[in-house]
């Protein structure tokens, strides 16, 4: 089960080929297994996840289809979105005992597209720092080497999707908290156009500073299950009807021309990258320069 895309255990539970109730067993299980390798969970919801898993049965075997587009898929949230009932604390000791009256706008949207939450994972304090260490469950560590940090913000999330814990990571990112942990672990991540998904009731240590605005988006182990899951969550999930700052723009089929352009700058005169990453990026200018496609 843990891997099938999102399109694979939609397309098995229209043929009931698989459950909800047995993708979310299997999703729990395997969560379960890679917080013990990597400390990547804050929270686990799993009786939650399974009542919510067999209504979805019941409403598959009632109606013959499915919720949305997200039935049944288990998608992990990083723990500063606001889960009703449930402490959020965005890993400040202060805020350990506070208990959201409400959920965050992106976490009912998810809901009613019918993802499945198992998991809530950490990050660090304020979700301020490119790895992922806080004075509450401590450090979360890589899935491809436990010696490495998975990243940070999101690294939680890096670390539960990379070990197959969760289908889709729901993160935020602000100056590369889900796009460092994703290149971490080896995974696939899109921040977002600003106010693409909503951010609306969640926690961090950002309130007032909006010269340069975080937004959420997802972590996932291929570029078309990102595709499918902001068309699912733009197009079905409609943000502008529950938070008046997202835009009402339908995520669009990109029109590419013949060749693409792109532009590298492998040194800004300011901070010299390390020799590795130098390397990276001369090999992949290199690759590129071969494909017909681009144009360097």
């Amino acid at each position: 089960v843990n891997e099938y895309t999102i399109v694979d255990l939609t397309s098995k539970q229209l043929s009931g080929e698989l459950s909800a109730e047995e993708i979310a067993n299997a999703y729990i299980k395997s969560a379960i297994i890679a917080h013990l390798a990597t400390n990547a969970a804050l929270q686990f919801l799993i009786p939650e996840a399974l009542a919510k898993a067999k209504e979805l049965d019941a409403h598959l075997k009632a109606t013959g289809k499915l919720v949305g587009p997200l039935h049944g898929v288990p998608v992990s949230l990083k723990e500063q979105m606001n889960f009703k009932g449930k402490p959020t604390h965005a890993s400040y000791v202060s805020y350990i005992t506070n208990i959201p009256k409400n959920s965050a706008v992106s976490v009912d949207i998810l809901d009613k597209l019918g993802a499945v939450f198992h998991t809530r994972t950490s990050q660090p304090q304020a979700i301020m720092h490119l790895d992922t260490w806080n004075n509450i469950t401590g450090r979360t560590r890589n899935p491809c080497s436990t010696r490495l940090s998975p990243g940070g913000s999101s690294g939680g999330e890096s670390a539960m999707v990379g070990m197959h814990g969760s289908v889709i990571g729901h993160g935020s990112d602000i100056g590369g908290s889900i796009r460092v942990p994703a290149a971490f672990v080896d995974l696939f991540g899109i921040r977002p156009t600003t106010r693409r998904i909503s951010s609306l009731n969640g926690l961090s240590g950002g309130k007032g500073q909006e010269s340069i605005v975080s937004t959420q988006g997802p972590i996932a182990r291929s570029i078309d299950e990102l595709d499918y899951y902001m068309k699912a969550y733009i197009n079905e999930g409609k943000p502008w009807e529950y938070d008046s700052l997202c835009v009402p723009i339908p995520w669009r089929e990109a029109n590419l021309p013949s060749k693409i352009k792109i532009g590298v700058l492998s040194d800004d005169n300011l901070v010299t990258p390390y020799p590795a990453v130098s390397r990276a990026i001369a090999e992949s200018v290199e690759k590129l320069k071969a494909d017909d496609s681009f144009e360097i």
